[in-house]
C-alpha cells in the first residue's frame, strides 16, 4: 500500500500540535493540547511538571485521531520537533530525576559565581555553553541529584525515548548542547564536555534532520494512536522547523516566527559565526543539513499577546464567541481601527530581560485620555515588531548579510495587524504563509525525506511548499515607525537603566 501521509509534531512551550499532512503539504487533520502553565519555583525559575509535555502529546493525538478518517497505516513517518533549550534529567531507571528546566528559566545566571572567569583564549561559544549548562548548575546546587544523572536530554530527546524507547536526538536542536555548529557534529575535544560538567555517555546519540531515530513501540502506539513500527524522523529546533515549513531554505531568505518566542531567522549557506560577545544574535543549525540560521529574537514575543488576553481582556471571550471569533481575533479587529503609532502610546516589550539588558522591564509609555484597550493591544504588537527590527538591523550589520525575501508564519501570523505592521516596520513586502502551522509542516517535510518519499529537502519543499499572501508596506506608516525606532527604542533602556535598577532594588 502506498503511503499517503506524514505527521509533524510540534511540542512547544504552551501547547503541543500534531498534524497529518499529505505529500503535497496539505493539512489533513490537526490535534492540539494546551500545556499547564510553567511552574515558577522562585523568581527567575521556570519548569514544566514531569509529564506535561508527554501528556500534551498524548492528548493532542487523542484529539487528532478522534477526527482523522483515514487509515493510520498509511502514515509513512512522523517528524518530531520541540522547544529549544528545555532540559530533562533522567536516571538509570529511565525516570526523570526532577522537573524539566524550561528554556525560559534563568537559573543558569547563577553559574557565573561558581565557574572560573572567562579568558581571552576561551572560544566564545564554548564559554557560552559552560555558563548556560544546566549540568553545571546541578553540580553546584544539587550535587547528590547530579551524581544520579544518566541522561541529559533536550525535549525531543526525551519525547523520542517515550515514542521509540531509545536515546536519540537531532544535532539541529543544539541550544545548550556541546555541538560544534560549524562542523555539524558534537565537539571532539573532551574539554568542552568537562567545562559543561558533562560526560559523553550522558548524551543521546545525535543524528541529522531527515534521518530515522527509531520506530513507534507497541506501548507508544497504544498511548498515542500512531501505528506500531512507524519511523520517527529527526527534525530541528522548533523555530528552525518553522523556517523550513515556510519554504525559506536559500541564502538570504528570512522568516519571522510569531510564537511564544518571536524571532527573525536568516538563512546562510555558509557558517555564520554568532555574536555571543556582542550579545546580538545566535546561530543555529538549520533543518536542512549543511545550512545555518542567524537569529535575532525576543524571548517573550507573542507570549505577550496571551498575557494581554489573560490579564487585560477579561470578559471578551463571551463577546468573541458570539461572533464566532477567538479572543485574539476580536482584539485584532479592535486594533485595526487604531492608527499606526497608536496615537503616541509606545510599548517596550522587555517582559523578560536579556543578556545585553539585564535590568530590563516591560513598559507602556505615553498614556493620555484617548487610549483604550485597543491602543494598548496595537501598541504591544508594534513594540514587538519594532524591537525585532532593531535587533535584526544589528544582527545583519554584524554578519554582513541582507534580507532577500521575508516570510512570516506561526500562530501570531493570523493577526492582520501584526503582519501588516511587519511589512510597514521592515519596509519590505512580506509573504504570509497560508498554513500558519509552519513548524509542524517543517517536521512533516523532514518526515517525508526520512521516509524516502523525496530524495532531498529541495524536492520535498518544492512538492510540499505552500501558498502565500503578500502584504505591501505603507510608506506613511514606515516613516512613523522609523522615527520611533531611531528616537525612542534606541535610547529607552540606556535612559531608564538606573531607574529600573532602583525599582528592582526597592521591590525585591
Amino acid at each position: 500500500m502506498d503511503k499517503k501521509y506524514v505527521v509533524g509534531i510540534d511540542s512547544g512551550t504552551q501547547s503541543t500540535r500534531v498534524i497529518i499532512f499529505d505529500t503535497r503539504g496539505q493539512k489533513v487533520c490537526m490535534g492540539t493540547a494546551a500545556h499547564p502553565p510553567l511552574i515558577a519555583e522562585k523568581a527567575g525559575y521556570a519548569v514544566h511538571d514531569y509529564d506535561d509535555l508527554w501528556n500534551g502529546l498524548c492528548h493532542a493525538c487523542d484529539d487528532l485521531f478522534s477526527k482523522f478518517k483515514g487509515d493510520v497505516h498509511e502514515i509513512a513517518a512522523i517528524g518530531l520537533s520541540g522547544q529549544r533549550g528545555t532540559t530533562f534529567f533522567v536516571g538509570e531507571d529511565n525516570r526523570q530525576l526532577c522537573r524539566p528546566i524550561s528554556w525560559m528559566d534563568l537559573r543558569w545566571r547563577e553559574n557565573a559565581g561558581h565557574l572560573p572567569p572567562s579568558t581571552e583564549e576561551m572560544d566564545p561559544w564554548c564559554d557560552y555553553l559552560r555558563n548556560y549548562s544546566r549540568m553545571n548548575w546541578m553540580k553546584t546546587n544539587s550535587p547528590v541529584l547530579a551524581g544520579k544523572i544518566h541522561k541529559y536530554l533536550t525535549a525531543p530527546g526525551y519525547m523520542g525515548y517515550q515514542l521509540f524507547g531509545g536515546y536519540v536526538d537531532t544535532l539541529a536542536n543544539n541550544l545548550g548542547m556541546p555541538v560544534d555548529r560549524e562542523q555539524w557534529a558534537l565537539y571532539e575535544d573532551d574539554e568542552v564536555f568537562e567545562k559543561m560538567g558533562l560526560k559523553r555517555s550522558q548524551l543521546a546519540r545525535f543524528v541529522e534532520p531527515g534521518q530515522v531515530m527509531g520506530h513507534i513501540t507497541a506501548e507508544a502506539a497504544a498511548l498515542t494512536g500512531f501505528p506500531e513500527g512507524c519511523p520517527v524522523v529527526a527534525c530541528a529546533g522548533d523555530k528552525q522547523c518553522e523556517v523550513l515549513g515556510s519554504g525559506s531554505i536559500s541564502d538570504g531568505q528570512a522568516y519571522i516566527t510569531l510564537g511564544t518566542l518571536s524571532g527573525l531567522d536568516i538563512v546562510g549557506e555558509k557558517y555564520i559565526p554568532d555574536a555571543y560577545k556582542k550579545l546580538k544574535h545566535r546561530t543555529y543549525l538549520a533543518s536542512v543539513p549543511g545550512t545555518w540560521h542567524a537569529e535575532a529574537a525576543i524571548s517573550k514575543g507573542f507570549w505577550l499577546v496571551s498575557w494581554f488576553r489573560d490579564n487585560l481582556a477579561e470578559g471578551l471571550d463571551a463577546k468573541a464567541e458570539k461572533l464566532g471569533m477567538t479572543t485574539e481575533a476580536y482584539l485584532d479587529r479592535e486594533a485595526e481601527s487604531i492608527p499606526a503609532g497608536s496615537e503616541g502610546l509606545v510599548t517596550i516589550p522587555d517582559w523578560k530581560s536579556n543578556w545585553d539588558k539585564p535590568a530590563a522591564k516591560g513598559m507602556f509609555i505615553g498614556f493620555d485620555h484617548r487610549h483604550k484597550r485597543a491602543h494598548m493591544f496595537r501598541s504591544l504588537i508594534e513594540g514587538i515588531v519594532m524591537q525585532l527590527k532593531v535587533s535584526t538591523d544589528e544582527m545583519c550589520g554584524i554578519i554582513g548579510k541582507s534580507i532577500t525575501e521575508l516570510r512570516v508564519g506561526g500562530g501570531g501570523s493570523k493577526s492582520v495587524t501584526a503582519v501588516q505592521t511587519i511589512a510597514d516596520v521592515f519596509n519590505i513586502p512580506v509573504k504570509k504563509s497560508v498554513e500558519t502551522e509552519t513548524c509542524s509542516l517543517g517536521c512533516a517535510i523532514c518526515a517525508a525525506v526520512g521516509a524516502g518519499i523525496f530524495p532531498d529537502f529541495q524536492q520535498a519543499v518544492e512538492a510540499m511548499g505552500q501558498q502565500t499572501e503578500t502584504y505591501t508596506p505603507i510608506a506613511e506608516h514606515h516613516a512613523i515607525y522609523q522615527k520611533l525606532m531611531d528616537r525612542v527604542f534606541s535610547q529607552c533602556y540606556t535612559i531608564n537603566e538606573d531607574l529600573l535598577k532602583e525599582i528592582a532594588e526597592i521591590t525585591a
